[in-house]
């Protein structure tokens, strides 16, 4: 879980290694045997929604100091 890796993103490393560690790691995994999938737009939302929640936490951005994107 990208949970785990908490104290990666919090922690004082440059904010360009830390988006270099989520390509490297998180990215792979979750995109890993995509073009398989049925992509739904219900599916699209929850990646597009867990990875902005993902590079939010790289760049230390508070998740309510974020603004939201209404997708219909």
């Amino acid at each position: 879980s990208c949970q785990k890796l908490s104290d990666i993103w919090k922690s004082s490393l440059q904010r360009s290694i830390r988006i270099k560690l989520i390509i490297a790691t998180v990215e792979l995994i979750l995109f890993h045997e995509s073009e398989t999938w049925t992509l739904t737009k219900r599916l699209e939302k929850q990646i597009d929604g867990m990875y902005a929640q993902i590079l939010r936490m790289v760049q230390k951005i508070s998740w309510q100091s974020h603004t939201t994107k209404n997708i219909e």
